[in-house]
């Protein structure tokens, strides 16, 4: 498996218990792998600013290996378009959808993406994103066809990007961190989901299992109020506990590179996905407020039905952990009471999902018992 077999192994080893997905620990006697192959070194924009400061988009066009269905290059050309922000849209996007304040960069390699609809903390190095946060409300929750424009982010350096044919392989799903679905609300906005800065390797399993799950459930909390939405990617697959330095992440192989760049893998591979979602009450960011937050691997595992409710129960973590995980300070400004709201918003742990009316049905019947080595 060139490489990967002591990571499956810890896959495998990691999900052999329905009942803890969001174990963290891989067993200490696996060496970690040796730096991925890129076919192009990422730069280090502004960690503070949405890179380049100035970009002259071009004529949208459908990239070797994306999917678009249901989209012309119009509709895609409107879409990116809509990325460009003034200064004064930008900060009140930040305002709305970041009010307990912009969680800081780990390092300069990690740009924000501040979008009308949603903000991203993006790494060149793994080329993914971390985290993501937006505000979804009861008016967003909306009905709508799926249209598709999967496509590299154009306010990114081209060799800080992911591409398509980084994803062109036969294990993963492009996943998203914001859900095409909570973005219904305009035809841009739903594409711009598409952008693969929102986009890390899941699992069919866990793309079409529980995350989908979840993110339906996240969806029905919305339309019974104001929600502030974190969804991320943890890189921690060795010991010690916490995130992997860059270069002993696994990254996926992308073998549609041309035959002399040798092996390509640019794209980083979470071991885990998170979300945080605080009920935002009438008096917005004063308290008291309500957080429930879920880490679960991203596993080749499928969870039967029977078992779903106690699985994702069995994820539910404080967002204080996953921050000591993540070295992620999720809400470095939280206003009045300092002290008190920021033990509100770090230490609930609910012991069970909020009120839901429904589990989504899962997709993951669809996914492959097994995958090719390689």
């Amino acid at each position: 498996m060139r490489g990967w077999a002591g990571v499956w192994g810890l896959v495998l080893w990691g999900c052999a218990a329905v009942q803890a997905p969001g174990a963290s620990r891989a067993p200490g006697s696996v060496a970690p792998p040796q730096p991925a192959a890129s076919s192009a070194a990422p730069v280090a924009p502004s960690a503070s600013s949405n890179p380049p400061a100035v970009v002259r988009l071009q004529p949208a066009h459908k990239e070797p290996y994306c999917d678009w269905k249901g989209v012309d290059a119009a509709a895609v050309d409107a879409a990116n378009h809509a990325l460009e922000l003034s200064d004064a849209e930008r900060a009140r996007a930040l305002s709305t959808h970041l009010p307990f304040g912009v969680p800081p960069p780990r390092s300069s390699r990690q740009p924000l993406r501040v979008l009308r609809e949603f903000v991203i903390r993006y790494d060149t190095d793994l080329r993914g994103p971390i985290w993501t946060a937006y505000r979804l409300g009861p008016g967003d929750i909306l009905e709508a066809e799926r249209r598709d424009a999967f496509r590299a982010d154009p306010f990114l350096p081209e060799d800080a990007r992911a591409t398509c044919r980084d994803y062109e392989e036969p294990i993963f799903d492009i996943g998203h961190l914001v859900p095409r679905a909570d973005m219904n609300r305009s035809a841009s906005a739903m594409l711009n989901t598409f952008l693969l800065s929102n986009m890390t390797p899941q699992h069919c399993a866990t793309n079409r299992g529980p995350w989908l799950v979840l993110e339906d459930l996240v969806r029905q909390w919305a339309a019974a109020g104001p929600v502030l939405v974190y969804s991320g990617a943890l890189y921690d697959w060795y010991p010690p506990e916490g995130e992997d330095p860059p270069a002993q992440v696994p990254r996926m192989l992308s073998p549609r590179y041309p035959a002399e760049q040798g092996e390509v893998r640019r794209v980083a591979v979470p071991s885990h996905l998170f979300k945080i979602v605080l009920r935002l009450n009438p008096g917005g960011t004063e308290g008291p407020h309500a957080v429930i937050a879920l880490l679960m691997r991203n596993a080749p595992l499928k969870v039967p039905k029977t078992k779903l409710k106690r699985y994702l129960e069995s994820a539910i973590v404080s967002a204080r952990r996953l921050q000591v995980l993540t070295g992620i300070e999720f809400f470095p400004r939280p206003h009045s009471d300092a002290p008190a709201t920021e033990v509100a918003l770090l230490d609930a742990q609910p012991a069970t999902l909020w009120e839901y009316d429904r589990l989504a049905s899962q997709l993951s019947g669809r996914c492959k018992d097994s995958y090719p080595e390689y």
